[in-house]
């Protein structure tokens, strides 16, 4: 099924941040990039006139691109809901009041592990405790905040300390991914977790989001999807990867892709400069990517539908071929 429109967009404002994660999929730092007020009215014009649900403004660091707020208002004039995807470092009690009379739905803050885990892997003494002060901020305000966590083999025994640290704090919610191999990620020497890992992590946070249903929400990554059936034990349920077909991503300048895990020339589908949101989701690049069938032979494969093709792609160089975190065999 096509849909048509997304539910959701997620647009990289710009590649300019203030740190300079290991593990950044598009790369993002300091001397980053960023487009023209022009070019950035525009493609949010586009946007805006699109029947999606969410937009979801990241980056780099989206509170580093100083026409956020103007376009976040373009947003609210069309009903848009606008989530904001930040580091956290740059909120304080003023951006957070900002945040609020903004009527931002929710805001996403990243962090990696614990205090020392997470500086060094964000490349900036002292930003854990900025992230976290930033996340009392916008609880002070009212603001929905959630926590994601990116995991691989240095921090995985840091979920579970984490997640009761920000009991504490109060957040909403927190999400735990597994590292996509794919930008600095792809070049760095941190280590993925393991298949094996990613079954017990997987287990954990189904575990506690069952535990902890009243106090904080667990949102779980993809790989659910390889307990097969098994995860409407949970009250959960599964129709394949949402890439290109309920979301997209769009970057900076304004070029359209499947998903931020997916920007590679290879799978750009048009850009809005040059072409109206529209013509794109609907175009035969888009119909064609659609189609990509996936190659495994897994008896839940009609169900899992082959994962995550991304992180197939970051791994394998070829979208086609089952998700590489996939802990189950012919056999299982």
């Amino acid at each position: 099924m096509t849909l048509s429109s997304p539910l959701r967009v997620t647009w990289d404002l710009t590649t300019k941040c203030n740190l300079s994660c290991r593990h950044c999929y598009n790369t993002s730092c300091l001397t980053g990039e960023g487009s023209p007020p022009n070019s950035l009215h525009t493609i949010a014009e586009k946007l805006a006139d699109t029947g999606f649900f969410f937009v979801t403004l990241s980056g780099g660091e989206p509170l580093m691109e100083p026409q956020i707020w103007t376009l976040i208002q373009m947003f609210n004039d069309k009903k848009k809901l606008v989530e904001l995807a930040t580091n956290g470092t740059l909120i304080t009690e003023k951006v957070a009041k900002k945040i609020k009379n903004f009527n931002i739905n929710s805001v996403q803050i990243s962090i990696d592990g614990l205090r020392e885990t997470h500086d060094y892997q964000r490349g900036v003494k002292g930003c854990f405790d900025k992230s976290l002060k930033g996340a009392e901020y916008l609880l002070k305000e009212d603001v929905p905040v959630i926590v994601s966590t990116v995991v691989w083999q240095e921090n995985v025994e840091e979920v579970q300390p984490l997640l009761e640290i920000l009991l504490q704090v109060g957040v909403h919610g927190f999400r735990a991914t597994r590292l996509i191999s794919m930008g600095r990620g792809k070049t760095s020497k941190l280590e993925p977790l393991t298949r094996n890992q990613i079954k017990s992590l997987t287990l954990h946070m189904l575990d506690q989001r069952g535990k902890l249903q009243d106090q904080i929400q667990i949102l779980l990554d993809e790989c659910i999807s390889f307990l097969g059936e098994k995860i409407h034990e949970y009250g959960l349920s599964w129709s394949g990867c949402p890439a290109g077909r309920t979301e997209c991503a769009v970057d900076f300048k304004g070029d359209v892709y499947p998903c931020v895990f997916l920007t590679y020339d290879e799978f750009c589908m048009g850009n809005l400069l040059e072409s109206s949101f529209d013509e794109i989701w609907h175009s035969e690049r888009f119909v064609d990517f659609r189609k990509i069938e996936r190659v495994c032979s897994c008896e839940i494969a009609d169900f899992c539908k082959g994962g995550c093709p991304a992180a197939a792609y970051g791994t394998y160089g070829d979208i086609t071929r089952k998700d590489p975190y996939c802990w189950r065999n012919n056999h299982e």
